[in-house]
């Protein structure tokens, strides 16, 4: 998804890389719906007037979509893996965190990560989480929603190198 925001801190309009929301969108319904009715119709039999498989209104495709689990892991998936690309082949990281829960904490964290997925169980809380990551430096910027932080968490990541990542251990 690549949509820009603005807000009062930030001096300019930043693009947002992605974004990973656990709900489903007027969009993703539409979508989902589509797929769904490919091959159906609310054609009624000549014969005996029954709707062999009738078109999925809008709320059913929600209520379908919201209870679908292998939509929600492949979603998921596409989600990290594009995270994964982003952080370039790095390995170590430092994320400078601010606003964390409730108590709204600050403070550091030197860490190993391979893959998106990593990254992100690396520097979240253990509970559901809405994700906006942009692109920061040479690094990123991600913003960490949750119920103990519903503004969000800020986390500046920093790619290390192994020197840097060995001397911060």
């Amino acid at each position: 998804m690549v949509t820009t925001l603005e807000t009062s801190n930030m001096t300019k309009k930043e693009k947002i890389l992605l974004d990973w929301v656990e709900y489903a969108d007027d969009e993703n319904i539409k979508a989902y719906m589509e797929n769904a009715n490919e091959g159906r119709s609310n054609d009624k039999c000549k014969t005996c007037g029954h709707i062999e498989e009738p078109l999925m209104t809008f709320d059913e495709a929600r209520d379908a979509i919201n209870a679908d689990s292998d939509y929600w892991a492949t979603q998921w998936e596409f989600f990290t893996e594009d995270l994964s690309e982003q952080m370039r082949k790095n390995t170590y990281w430092m994320d400078n965190a601010k606003n964390m829960g409730w108590r709204a904490l600050q403070g550091n964290k030197v860490f190993e990560a391979k893959t998106g997925q990593e990254l992100l169980r690396a520097i979240s809380p253990k509970t559901d989480c809405h994700y906006t990551i942009w692109k920061h430096r040479k690094g990123l910027k991600i913003r960490i929603g949750h119920h103990d932080a519903p503004m969000g968490e800020t986390h500046l990541i920093k790619p290390l190198s192994a020197k840097q990542y060995e001397a911060l251990q």
